[in-house]
């Protein structure tokens, strides 16, 4: 296992860092100005367009 190979897993996990951060700020900032049932509701809305942003790639993957 070269540099190369942890420079990609340290990018990776500074990478999902971020993300969670951001989600989790996010969350709270929802759960604060919805309560408890807007920030599930925001949450699913959230993970739906990442699926649905996703799906289309792989479609258009497949098509190619």
């Amino acid at each position: 296992m070269g540099g190369r190979f942890w420079l990609a897993v340290i990018g990776s996990v500074i990478g999902l860092c971020i993300a969670g951060l951001l989600f989790f700020t996010l969350m709270g900032k929802a759960w604060e100005a919805w309560g408890a049932l807007g920030a599930l509701v925001f949450s699913m809305l959230l993970i739906f367009g990442i699926a649905y942003v996703a799906d289309r790639a792989a479609t258009r993957n497949r098509a190619d």
